[in-house]
């Protein structure tokens, strides 16, 4: 089994994945709003599957995440948090390997 770093050890900051999905002005005042999506991990393990006799081995991912989508109006200084939504995913992916070679 395997878990995510908390801190990481390259950057000492918590993991996420932070990234800009859109830039637009606003209808009313013209200001120049950003969309941010955050995905912050809580947990993420990785566990091989027992062996099975005749198959190939496998393995399963199993998480869950902190989303927000933020909205900030970047022309005020400090930049000015206009709108929020939270949620949370939790993902299972199993990963069988198809053939072996």
């Amino acid at each position: 089994m395997s878990s995510i770093v908390n801190p990481d050890p390259i950057t000492a900051m918590a993991p996420l994945c932070f990234i800009n999905v859109n830039t637009a002005a606003d209808p009313l005042t013209g200001d120049t709003i950003q969309t941010f999506l955050v995905v912050t991990p809580t947990t993420w393990n990785f566990n091989l599957k027992a062996p099975v006799k005749g198959k190939p081995p496998g393995a399963q991912l199993l998480t869950t995440a902190q989303v927000s989508i933020t909205d900030f109006d970047s022309d005020t200084s400090p930049p000015t948090q206009v709108g929020s939504e939270n949620c949370t995913y939790a993902i299972t992916e199993n990963l069988d390997k198809i053939s072996q070679f």
